[in-house]
C-alpha cells in the first residue's frame, strides 16, 4: 500500500503497532497494557487504552497519524444474503436492504461490513457482518484520545484472511482470553467465528481450545452454507501466541488433523519482526497490497466496518463527491449518529449478546444430540443392571430357604416373566411334614424375594420325586 500509515491491533494485554511507509515497514512497537482496560477483545476504557496508544508512538517517535485498525468479532453477528447488481449502488443497495430482513438486531443499531464470497452470472453470495454501534463508538474514542485518523477498520478475522494468499486455509489467531478463527478459500474468508476463554490456559488445554474453536468454526459453517464443506485437507495457519507457546501450533494440528502453513504476507518487513504476534497488523497492512497468489483480493470498500461518517474526504470523495461529503456528512449524519449512539447503547448491547448466545446455543445443538442417543444407552444399561441385581439377589434366597428347609434346588430356568425352581426333599419325609416344607419355602420366598406371586406344582404321594415352584417377579 502506497503513502504512510500505521496499523494497529490490540488484545488484553498489549499494543501493537506498525508503520508503513512507501509500502515498507519502518517501525513496529509493543506495550502491556493495564488489566480491565480490554475485556475479551472488546474496549472498556477507551480514554486509558489511547492514552496509552500515544504514550507508545510518542516513545518512539511515530509521528503518522493516518491508521487501519482492527476489531474483534467476539459480539459481532455474520450471516449469507445473495443479491444482484450491476453497479457497486445496486450491489450496496440490495445488501442493507437483505441485512435489513436477516439480522437479528435492528440495522440502526449496527455498522454493517460485507464481502462477496462466490459469484455466479448476476447473483453473488456475501458474507454480511454486523457490528455493535457502541463498540465501534468505542473505537472511534480510543483514536480520538490518541490522536489518530481512522483510515479503514477492519474485521481481525478478515485482516487475518489477508495473508493466506491463494488456497485453502483455516487461521487461527490466539490471543489473551481470546480466538479469532476463519476460513480461507481463494483468498476470501468465507466464514468467521470468535470466542473467549478464561485466564490461565496454556499447554495442552490451550490446545484443545483452539481445536474446539475450529471445530466449532466447522460445524457452524455445515448449518449456514452445508453444500460448501470445510475442505479437510485445507492448511491450518496459527498466529497470535503462537510463537509464546512452544508446541502450540504443532499440538493444535495434530488435534485437528490439519497441515501447518506458515504465515505469510504481502509486504515487505524487516528481519527481527515477530511475524505470529503482529499477524493482524500485516493483514492489515497487506489490505491494499497486490496478491500474488490466485485468489481475488478483497477490495478496500468491502469488509470496511469503517461507517461513512468517519471515513476520509478521499475514501468519500470517489464514492459520493466532496459536496455530499460537506453538507451530507457533516451537517446531518454526524450529529444524527452522536445522537442516537448514546440512546441504544444498552439495547445493543443486550440484542448482540442474545444473539450470540443464542448461535452458541445452536451450533452446540450437534453435540446435544449425539449425547442424547449415549444418555439413553446408559439408562438401558442401569435399567439391566438394577434387574441383575435383582436377580442374583433372589437367587441366594432361592438357595439358602431351600437348604434351610431340607430342600435340594435342581435346576433354575426363566422363561418369560416367570422363573422355575426344580426341587426335591433330601429323604423321605411325612407326607404332612413334605406338604409344610414346601408351604414354608413358598411363604419365604413371598416374603423375602422380590416376587408377585409363588406357587408349587402338586405334591405327589408318597412324598419324593421333583417338585416345580414357579414365582413371577415385579419387574
Amino acid at each position: 500500500m502506497k503513502g504512510q500509515f500505521l496499523t494497529l491491533d490490540f488484545d488484553d494485554e498489549h499494543i501493537r503497532v506498525l508503520e508503513i511507509k512507501g509500502g515498507r515497514i519502518q517501525k513496529w512497537a509493543e506495550a502491556p497494557i493495564s488489566r480491565g482496560w480490554v475485556q475479551n477483545g472488546v474496549i472498556v476504557n477507551a480514554v486509558a487504552l489511547g492514552g496509552a496508544i500515544r504514550m507508545l508512538l510518542a516513545s518512539q517517535d511515530i509521528r503518522t497519524k493516518m491508521v487501519i485498525g482492527s476489531i474483534s468479532g467476539i459480539r459481532s453477528v455474520n450471516r449469507y444474503v445473495l443479491v444482484t447488481g450491476r453497479s457497486e449502488m445496486q450491489i450496496e443497495t440490495a445488501i442493507r436492504e437483505k441485512a435489513r430482513q436477516e439480522m437479528p438486531v435492528p440495522l440502526e443499531e449496527l455498522y454493517i461490513s460485507w464481502h462477496t464470497v462466490s459469484v455466479a452470472g448476476d447473483q453473488r453470495q456475501v458474507l454480511v457482518t454486523g457490528t455493535p454501534r457502541d463498540l465501534v463508538g468505542k473505537y472511534f474514542e480510543t483514536l480520538k484520545t490518541a490522536g489518530l485518523v481512522p483510515s479503514a477498520l477492519d474485521m481481525k478475522t478478515v485482516a487475518l484472511a489477508r495473508l493466506v494468499n491463494d488456497g485453502q486455509a483455516l487461521v487461527a489467531n490466539v490471543e489473551p482470553h481470546n480466538i479469532d478463527v476463519a476460513y480461507v478459500s481463494g483468498a476470501v474468508p468465507t466464514i468467521a467465528y470468535s470466542t473467549d476463554y478464561e485466564s490461565g490456559l496454556s499447554g495442552s488445554k490451550l490446545a484443545d481450545k483452539v481445536a474446539r474453536a475450529i471445530d466449532t468454526l466447522s460445524a457452524y459453517n455445515d448449518s449456514l452454507r452445508p453444500e460448501s464443506p470445510i475442505d479437510p485437507k485445507a492448511d491450518l495457519v496459527l498466529s497470535g501466541q503462537a510463537d509464546s507457546e512452544p508446541g502450540l501450533a504443532a499440538a493444535v494440528a495434530e488435534l485437528t488433523g490439519y497441515s501447518l502453513r506458515q504465515v505469510a504476507t504481502n509486504s515487505e518487513y524487516p528481519e527481527g519482526l515477530p511475524v505470529n504476534g503482529y499477524s493482524a497488523n500485516l493483514g492489515l497492512a497487506s489490505r491494499m497490497a497486490p496478491r500474488g497468489g490466485k485468489g481475488k483480493p478483497i477490495s478496500s470498500r468491502e469488509a470496511n466496518v469503517l461507517p461513512s461518517v468517519r471515513r476520509t474526504r478521499s475514501q468519500m470523495a470517489k464514492q459520493i463527491g466532496y459536496p455530499l461529503l460537506l453538507l451530507g456528512l457533516f451537517l446531518f449524519l454526524v450529529p444524527f449518529y452522536q445522537k442516537t449512539t448514546t440512546a441504544i447503547d444498552e439495547t445493543s448491547k443486550l440484542r448482540a449478546q442474545a444473539e450470540i448466545l443464542d448461535q452458541r446455543l445452536t451450533l452446540r445443538q450437534i453435540e446435544i444430540n449425539r449425547r442424547d442417543k449415549m444418555a439413553g444407552l446408559l439408562q438401558e444399561y442401569e435399567a439391566i443392571s438394577r434387574k441383575l441385581g435383582t436377580y442374583i439377589l433372589d437367587l441366594n434366597i432361592v438357595y439358602d430357604e431351600a437348604e434351610r428347609l431340607g430342600l435340594q434346588v435342581t435346576a433354575v430356568t426363566h422363561l418369560g416373566k416367570k422363573i422355575t425352581i426344580s426341587t426335591e426333599t433330601i429323604g423321605y419325609p411325612p407326607f404332612d411334614e413334605y406338604r409344610k416344607i414346601y408351604e414354608a419355602y413358598v411363604q419365604a420366598l413371598m416374603k423375602k424375594g422380590n416376587y408377585v406371586s409363588v406357587e408349587h406344582s402338586p405334591l405327589s404321594f408318597p412324598p419324593g420325586g421333583k417338585v416345580d415352584v414357579v414365582a413371577q417377579p415385579r419387574n
